[in-house]
């Protein structure tokens, strides 16, 4: 029993520090732009940035946006805000599409300039780093 208490102490020690995202494994790093999803290339001007505290900050051809990463890497579990705006169009299907998909990733990967979302039925969204995200 002391052992089981003492795991689960450890585990919720871990999953707690803001350390431990994406951005210090690299995420921060870059400004990245979505290339490819399960194989297909996307063709809508797009950019997302992690930042400190689990923020994200994005655009898209007509939207931005703000949301949370706060998951242990490599954990991905974006949280989209209702403040998605599109001041002068309206949403494309692609952009509808490309925030279902955020929110249907779970693994995140990242290697120097590059970044895969994941999740467990096999799907793939793929970022390239664009700018300096420092």
């Amino acid at each position: 029993m002391k052992k089981l208490v003492l795991f689960s102490c450890l585990l919720i020690i871990t999953a707690c520090d803001p350390g431990e995202t994406l951005v210090k494994y690299g995420g921060g790093n870059y400004v990245w732009r979505l290339v490819e999803v399960d194989g297909q290339p996307v063709t809508f001007s797009n950019e997302i940035a992690f930042g400190p505290h689990g923020s994200v900050n994005g655009t898209g051809p007509c939207t931005q946006f703000t949301a949370g990463q706060r998951a242990p890497y490599p954990w991905f579990e974006i949280e989209l805000e209702d403040n998605i705006t599109a001041p002068e169009c309206t949403f494309s299907t692609q952009e509808r599409k490309y925030f279902a998909d955020l929110k249907d990733m779970q693994i995140v990967e990242v290697s120097g300039p590059n970044m895969v979302l994941t999740n467990e039925d096999g799907r793939e969204m793929v970022f390239v780093g664009i700018t300096d995200g420092g």
